[in-house]
């Protein structure tokens, strides 16, 4: 976002809402957002004689366990498949299904 602002100007407020996971930077510095209006995401400005050029970033929450969760399912998955596919070769015995005649 790039944005000229007034004299005087000193924060943006913007209608996304606020949350922790946002990270902001305002000229290549970062800076803490805070919390407007019990809602949304208040940015504080520089005072410069050019535009302030706003970058910001969100991480969801919990994004790295979902990923170890799916990682540690599916590689639970092959070893399982493994196990059947290799119990079958062996000539163990299997389950069958009975069906009526």
């Amino acid at each position: 976002i790039r944005i000229s602002a007034d004299s005087g100007v000193e924060n943006l407020m913007l209608t996304i809402p606020y949350d922790d996971s946002w990270k902001v930077w305002v000229n290549g510095e970062v800076v803490q957002p805070e919390k407007a209006a019990d809602a949304f995401i208040l940015i504080p400005l520089k005072a410069t004689n050019s535009d302030n050029i706003i970058y910001m970033e969100y991480t969801v929450k919990g994004k790295t366990a979902g990923i170890c969760i799916s990682l540690v399912s599916v590689a639970v998955l092959i070893g399982w498949s493994l196990f059947m596919l290799f119990k079958n070769r062996k000539g163990l015995p299997t389950l069958k299904r009975h069906t009526q005649k």
